[in-house]
């Protein structure tokens, strides 16, 4: 009996894929329809040669492995066909259709390239921007620095007055002791006049 059935499912097997190669262009419905007549028919001639429910279940199981196998293959054919057909249509394209889609792919490089251009705009504004924090913090250090050097300066100024003042008074002095130099001079000449006087007259 396992001898038998051994033969018939690989008889089995060699119809249904003779079957799969001639009918290669129907659908899945077609082949899943099929598959269950397959199956209906099988269970059938099983129950006439009193085939073990377990040996059923394997061949159930065989079967659908061959549909889900074939359906695969289908669906791989059906999504290299598009494919081709879509690469040959647009092998197809006219020059003239060329040229209708040029301004769009000169648009769309024109957006990619202000994109860059944004990018590029925003990286020297925060660049800008960190160089402007920077130049703040120092422009903060040179106010101070500014403020301590006025009040040096105004310093400076009140000793530079008081300074002033005293010179002027210091001419004022020199110039009362010039005179008082030339008073003296004066004086002494006279005297000097008197004593040769009093000289000649001895």
């Amino acid at each position: 009996m396992e001898d038998e059935f051994k033969r018939r499912m690989r008889n089995f097997t060699m119809r249904l894929q003779d079957e799969k190669e001639l009918s290669k262009g129907s659908s899945s419905t077609t082949t899943l329809i099929e598959a269950r007549r397959r199956i209906e028919l099988h269970t059938s001639r099983s129950h006439n040669y009193q085939f073990s429910r377990h040996q059923e279940d394997i061949t159930t199981h065989v079967i659908q492995q061959e549909v889900a196998c074939h359906d695969s293959c289908t669906t791989k054919y059906h999504h290299q066909e598009d494919r081709l057909t879509t690469e040959r249509s647009l092998m197809e394209i006219k020059p003239e259709e060329h040229l209708k889609y040029a301004p769009l792919q000169d648009f769309r490089r024109n957006i990619s390239d202000e994109a860059l251009e944004v990018y590029k705009l925003k990286r020297e504004n925060l660049s800008l921007r960190c160089k402007i924090e920077i130049l703040g913090g120092e422009k903060e250090e040179i106010l101070k620095d500014n403020k301590y050097l006025k009040e040096e300066l105004n310093r400076k100024k009140v000793i530079i007055s008081h300074l002033l003042a005293d010179i002027e008074e210091l001419h004022c002095e020199k110039k009362q002791l010039t005179d008082i130099i030339r008073c003296l001079r004066w004086k002494k000449q006279q005297l000097c006049e008197k004593f040769e006087e009093k000289l000649n007259r001895l």
